[in-house]
């Protein structure tokens, strides 16, 4: 979300056509001065990358606030904020969950319930709960961030209703709920055309994640007009990211697959891979998720051997990035369990399908589309597996 307005500047001393500053201005204190120097230093560092340097920078602002103002003062919402944001970009999303959580007290004291700067945080909030697949909660923080907002009468075209309406879109998206996310999807994309036209990196994330939906549905030809669409916007974009590319590419591989274009799917999902290796290295879950794609083209095309080395690679890139259970290593376990029944190893595909079951139950609930698919999937390799012969 937006932060908040900075307050007008001071008004001229009346009668005085060479003053800037009010007579009776009170002066800057040393304090003061320390830690606008320090904010200023922090911002630098964080633009010029090192956010580890700027969250130190930024911890001495802290402290010389609580210090000069006081545990409860909004300007140490404010930096607690901050902090919080740089440790979400590390990855500390647990430390982050705390500062975030004691900077929401402190506006809720100063504000009340019904503030932008409330609805701002728990924004936030959200985020670290859907990294941590707690999508329960990311909904609830969503939802309640929307109502605030509402409240507000910022209107459908203020920024951080088009953001919050997406994010909630994405959670509906990922616990299943496809219609509630193509709804608010649709909603934000009517919005982003008459504020931004129609070749926009906006609408192209847009168009991307109903695109996924369509997937998701069956809706193969409307997914891939979507995906296609999207990836038209960001090839003629300098500005595009080679990730958001990669997932595009991806989303296209994907449909190609559906459609039994093994070619095409292959030739998508490889060079996705490139793209997000470029950008991002080899350990991480984008580079993880291409792999895993692979590897599914590899199983469809009966190419084993190949499609469990893709497999292996992608499991043990999400196992260090998200330990053992995690959907993320799930949805790996569950591609090895669909090979090894195609192999007719049904002992290790039931194994595998049945622990996928029980970790889709436990993030998404037990009647979740995965959960069902995987717990059915298991149940007919175990008939498999009974069968004489």
């Amino acid at each position: 979300l937006s932060a908040p307005a900075p307050p007008p500047p001071l008004a001229p001393l009346r009668g005085g056509k060479d003053t800037d500053i009010a007579a009776d201005a009170p002066p800057i204190s040393m304090a003061e001065a320390s830690i606008i120097k320090l904010e200023l230093e922090s911002v630098r560092l964080e633009l010029s990358g090192d956010i580890r340097a700027a969250l130190n920078v930024s911890e001495q602002v802290l402290s010389l606030q609580v210090e000069d103002l006081g545990t409860d003062h909004t300007d140490v919402g404010t930096t607690l904020v901050r902090i919080g944001s740089m440790l979400m970009q590390m990855g500390h999303d647990a430390k982050a969950m705390e500062g975030l959580e004691r900077a929401l007290s402190i506006f809720k004291k100063a504000y009340g319930e019904e503030h932008q700067q409330v609805a701002s945080t728990i924004a936030k909030i959200a985020l670290i709960h859907m990294g941590a697949a707690q999508y329960d909660m990311a909904l609830k923080k969503n939802l309640q961030v929307l109502d605030i907002l509402h409240k507000l009468k910022l209107g459908e075209e203020h920024h951080d209703v088009i953001t919050t309406k997406e994010n909630t879109a994405t959670v509906y998206q990922l616990v299943g709920d496809w219609a509630s996310a193509l709804s608010l999807y649709e909603s934000c994309l009517a919005v982003k055309r008459r504020l931004l036209g129609e070749e926009h990196l906006g609408i192209a994330k847009t168009m991307v994640n109903m695109g996924s939906i369509y997937y998701r549905t069956g809706r193969y030809d409307e997914a891939l007009e979507h995906f296609e669409k999207g990836m038209e916007i960001q090839v003629n974009d300098k500005g595009a990211s080679k990730v958001d590319m990669a997932g595009t590419l991806s989303n296209i591989g994907s449909v190609y697959a559906r459609k039994g274009n093994v070619t095409e799917a292959l030739q998508h999902h490889q060079q996705a891979l490139e793209f997000s290796r470029e950008a991002l290295g080899d350990k991480n879950e984008i580079v993880a998720s291409a792999l895993n794609n692979i590897g599914n083209i590899f199983t469809t095309d009966g190419r084993i051997n190949r499609a469990l080395d893709m497999y292996e690679d992608a499991l043990s890139i999400e196992e260090e990035l998200f330990g053992k259970e995690h959907p993320s290593v799930a949805d790996t376990k569950f591609n090895m369990g669909l090979l090894y029944k195609q192999d007719e190893n049904f002992v290790e595909s039931q194994r595998l399908l049945e622990w996928c079951t029980g970790i889709y139950a436990k993030f998404y609930g037990p009647e979740h589309p995965r959960t069902s698919d995987a717990r059915a999937k298991a149940a007919e390799v175990a008939a498999l597996a009974a069968a004489p012969g």
